[in-house]
C-alpha cells in the first residue's frame, strides 16, 4: 500500500487493486457531501470562527519562525564553507 503525507491511499498492489482502488475513491466522494455540511455548520458557529481565526494566524507566525531559523541555520552552514566571505577590514 502507499499513502500520502495526509494519508491518502494512493496505490494497493494486489490483484484487485482496480477494484479496491474505485471502491476507495467512491468512499470518498460519497463522504464528501456530509464532510462539507458539517463545515458549513461548523463555520456558523461564531467560536469556531474565532479559533479557526487565531489558528490560521499562529500557524503563519510559527511557519515565519520555523523560515527565519532555516534562513539562518543556512548562513552558518554557507560561512562555514566558506562561501561567505569576511569583508571587515582590520
Amino acid at each position: 500500500m502507499i499513502v500520502d503525507a495526509e494519508d491518502r491511499l494512493l496505490s494497493v498492489t494486489v490483484d484487485e487493486e482496480a477494484v479496491i482502488m474505485a471502491a476507495y475513491r467512491a468512499a470518498v466522494e460519497d463522504k464528501r457531501p456530509k464532510v462539507d455540511e458539517a463545515l458549513r455548520e461548523l463555520r456558523a458557529d461564531s467560536t469556531f470562527e474565532a479559533v479557526s481565526t487565531y489558528t490560521n494566524a499562529n500557524s503563519a507566525s510559527v511557519e515565519a519562525r520555523r523560515l527565519e531559523q532555516q534562513r539562518q541555520l543556512d548562513e552558518e552552514d554557507d560561512y562555514g564553507r566558506g562561501s561567505i566571505k569576511d569583508t571587515s577590514t582590520w
